[in-house]
């Protein structure tokens, strides 16, 4: 076959295989859109994953320092930790009191992202978001702010995700839908003068908590505009409370642990959470959250929530600004009966006046509880007040630290420094000396691993238990039934059993049968517990120990229901 037989035919097979192409290309084009149209769900999710790992849009993260509450160091060093060291794809800001920068003892070495920035202004939350925003130079190239303060500790994510997820990226989520503010947790709380107010007059408009805040562009320039009288006057600091403020500092750094600066005449910068406005702190920030949440439902933006419960709630409508019954989110159980939880808002409020220590279910327990987990199970610095006190390093002058003074864009900044050694576990199960342990090292994972302080603090963790049981009184114990289904104490009296079952068998696998509810308005708690009220004998027996069942299921027990 000639040359001119055989190109007719090369180029009918060419052809043939660009349409066997074209054909397999819009094949596929079908099937994905026929998938994303059938599984909408996990196109979004696919999306909003590459959206939280993706480098975000410019942010600037300005983060409010004060010392007056000695854990307010540690949230800054966990916040350094898990934020500043670990995240380069924004700009932080550290705002601090002016004086403390001549002596750093205190404070990290901060990489090339981050920077201190000097401030000689009274005032605290966004007062002084505010002032320095004015201040500061704007080349129109931020797209977001994010807001924190070291009142609060965070960021807290999961394990698997934080290599994975931006913080502010998820922080911030709820922009990209249209908000103009989000943050971990929307308050519906009232100021006290409206306490009692209910039915008879609306809530006032719902507010973000500051926890931690991320706000658009748009936001911001709303803020900006806000009379100062909303916000909070924010005048220079007298020099006197400068130089008190600055000797409470070193006296901390010497040993004292003195860290109030109240006295010297300063408000704390970072006192921004409004909980439930009975403290003057609360009261300003309520006021000044609930003006800035205002301006930017006015403005047609909305507000994004991390909580659970508050998804998908549009905080527009009128008949949500009652939500959470008129009550902080934040406050101890207040939460729907439960307290919030460090990796459901990311940021949580941790104060030396918090109870971590003790077990009540509180916020700031669940976060110092779940910040030791974290930095020993990862084998990292510990975050107390300690590891925030590294050895002081030489002054040679007032910025000698790479402390630039608020407006100035100049500032010399240090690598990360060297990480302290890992805490001591405290409530460790002591070792049993009939089985010596083959390595000696310490090991504060395994310790921490091996752990359980129920053992050690079983009694304050029954206590409630305890209460309602007594609350429920001898006469609703069916003594009868539990005697015949534990024959290992049929020897006991039906009093005898009822103390036995009050301080013992409620928290062992027992069987036992209620007989009646609590009373609570028995004990001048009216409308608590279930709104148990007067007339609770007259109700059915069935009802009752339905009711009962509840209770006992919480006490631990494995309760049956009365059959008659």
């Amino acid at each position: 076959m000639t040359s001119k037989g055989r190109t007719p035919r090369r180029a009918s097979n060419v052809l043939l295989l660009a349409l066997f192409c074209l054909c397999l290309f819009a094949v596929v084009f079908c099937i994905k859109h026929w998938h994303n149209d059938k599984h909408p769900a996990s196109s979004a999710n696919a999306q909003r994953q590459g959206e939280l790992r993706r480098p975000t849009q410019p942010t600037l993260v300005i983060y409010i320092l004060s010392f007056s509450d000695a854990a307010y160091i540690e949230n800054f060093y966990f916040f350094f930790l898990e934020a500043i060291a670990r995240d380069a794809t924004a700009k932080f800001e550290i705002l601090l009191p002016k004086g403390h920068g001549r002596d750093s003892a205190i404070l990290p070495d901060l990489p090339s992202h981050a920077r201190y920035i000097e401030h000689d202004r009274n005032c605290r939350g966004l007062s002084l978001v505010r002032w320095y925003l004015a201040t500061r130079p704007d080349d129109g190239s931020l797209e977001r702010y994010v807001l924190v303060s070291s009142a609060v500790r965070g960021p807290f994510i999961p394990p698997g995700l934080r290599d994975l997820v931006s913080w502010h990226s998820a922080l911030g989520l709820g922009l990209d839908s249209g908000a103009g503010l989000a943050g971990g947790v929307v308050s519906c709380a009232q100021p006290p003068e409206r306490w009692g107010l209910e039915g008879s007059e609306p809530p006032l408009h719902p507010f973000l908590e500051f926890t931690a805040l991320a706000a658009s562009r748009a936001a911001v320039e709303e803020l900006l505009r806000l009379p100062p009288e909303q916000l909070g006057e924010c005048p220079p600091a007298t020099g006197a409370a400068v130089s008190a403020d600055t000797d409470a500092v070193h006296d901390t750094d010497a040993g004292t642990g003195n860290l109030d600066s109240a006295a010297g005449g300063l408000v704390d910068a970072a006192a921004v959470v409004a909980a439930e406005g009975l403290t003057a702190a609360e009261a300003e920030a309520m006021v000044a959250l609930r003006a800035w949440s205002g301006a930017v439902l006015a403005a047609g933006m909305g507000l994004a929530s991390l909580a659970v419960r508050q998804q998908g709630a549009d905080w527009t409508d009128r008949r949500t600004w009652s939500c959470n019954g008129g009550l902080s989110p934040l406050v101890e159980r207040a939460n729907d009966g439960l307290s919030l939880l460090p990796y459901e808002a990311m940021f949580l409020p941790v104060s030396e006046y918090d109870d971590g220590d003790m077990p009540y279910g509180a916020a700031a327990e669940y976060a110092t509880t779940y910040t030791e987990w974290m930095r020993v199970s990862q084998h990292e610095p510990a975050v107390t007040a300690a590891a925030a006190l590294p050895k002081r390093r030489s002054s040679g002058g007032s910025n000698s630290s790479g402390i630039a003074p608020a407006g100035e864009g100049t500032d010399r900044r240090h690598g990360p420094p060297p990480p302290p050694p890992p805490p001591p576990i405290h409530g460790t199960l002591a070792a049993d000396p009939s089985h010596p342990d083959p390595d000696p090292a310490p090991d504060p994972a395994r310790e921490l691993a091996a752990r359980n302080r129920y053992l050690g603090l079983s009694s304050e963790y029954k206590l409630p238990g305890v209460l309602v049981a007594v609350a429920q009184g001898e006469g609703c114990f069916d003594a009868e039934h539990f005697l015949q289904a534990n024959p290992d104490v049929v020897g006991l009296t039906p009093r005898e059993a009822w103390k036995f079952y009050v301080f013992y068998a409620q928290f062992q696998p027992r069987p036992f049968r209620l007989k009646c509810g609590v009373d609570w308005s028995k004990f001048g708690l009216r409308g608590s517990g279930g709104r148990r009220r007067r007339g609770r004998q007259q109700q059915r027996p069935a009802a009752a120990a339905a009711a009962a069942a509840a209770a006992g299921r919480q006490a631990g027990g494995r309760l049956q229901q009365d059959p008659r």
